[in-house]
């Protein structure tokens, strides 16, 4: 039977007043999909850089910042998620 995680929630009196359950994901497929995700964001980045001369300079700072990380990240010098 897979592993769920869950939350109560009770009320002033102790009652449950909300459960919520969720299956377990295993912390290899949470890194794996976290990955894919932080690729897929600094594709459009690079994308972005294509019209950099458009870009006002506070989008440039952050465009620059985010490219950094995704550098350091996939060089492994940055953990995931930092």
């Amino acid at each position: 039977m897979p592993r769920k995680h869950s939350t109560t929630t009770f009320d002033g009196q102790g009652n449950v007043v909300e459960l919520q359950e969720w299956p377990y994901t295993p912390e290899e497929e949470l890194e794996a999909d976290q990955a894919q995700e932080f690729n897929d964001y600094h594709i459009v980045i690079l994308a972005a850089l294509q019209n950099w001369a458009t870009l006002p300079g506070v989008q440039k700072d952050v465009l620059l910042r985010n490219l950094l990380r995704w550098a350091l990240w996939k060089d492994g010098r940055l953990p995931l998620g930092a």
